[in-house]
């Protein structure tokens, strides 16, 4: 999930799930955020962590999404 400000109030924005992330407990680690255009969207790169497989390893993967800015009300 992604908070966008318009210059006025905050909406929450739903971001792409990682298809093989954790479900039990969803998490990404963000890092660093950039500018992606002039309409307000972003990149953000971090990382995610899988389920805990047969072995108890927990494999983490690399992290980019692109935010879209908010729809006009």
């Amino acid at each position: 999930m992604f908070w966008h400000y318009d210059g006025t109030a905050w909406t929450k924005q739903d971001g792409a799930a990682a298809p093989d992330g954790e479900t039990r407990w969803p998490s990404y680690t963000l890092y660093d955020l950039a500018p992606a255009d002039d309409a307000g969207s972003f990149w953000a790169v971090g990382d995610y962590a899988t389920p805990i497989d047969r072995y108890g390893d927990i494999a983490v993967h690399g992290l980019i999404e692109r935010s879209t800015p908010s729809p006009a009300n």
